[in-house]
């Protein structure tokens, strides 16, 4: 299931989504886990950190964050995703030109210029 479909939406609506989300503001006794802001049910969200287990979450998949928070949140674990994918590509392209261990006798910042310059000669 991804986020923000309409799967997605229907799960967040489940009574199961609800009692998770009523279990996690009772661990936090209502705060936002990042400001420590205390509010209302209906001011705070249960934010998911990882979608992996979405529908069997564990506790720690879970953070109760403020309405303030809550963008920043999803904005950090965006920028964060996108530079595991990043890197990734570096390891990819690396290892194929260099062979699978090349970080072990490579600077990992000249590869990375490396791949750079590779990007901007293959566009696509």
């Amino acid at each position: 299931m991804q986020p923000h479909t309409q799967e997605y939406v229907q799960y967040l609506r489940s009574r199961d989504w609800q009692a998770k989300r009523l279990a996690a503001l009772r661990r936090t006794q209502n705060r936002c886990e990042k400001c420590g802001i205390q509010k209302h049910r209906e001011g705070l969200d249960v934010h998911h950190r990882t979608y992996e287990r979405l529908g069997n979450e564990l506790d720690t998949d879970l953070m109760v964050l403020c309405k303030l928070c809550h963008p920043r949140e999803d904005e950090s674990r965006r920028v964060e995703t996108a530079r595991r994918v990043y890197s990734k590509r570096v390891d990819g392209w690396a290892s194929k030109k260099y062979g699978e261990y090349w970080y072990d006798s490579m600077d990992a910042e000249r590869i990375e210029d490396e791949f750079e310059e590779w990007l901007e000669r293959n566009p696509d």
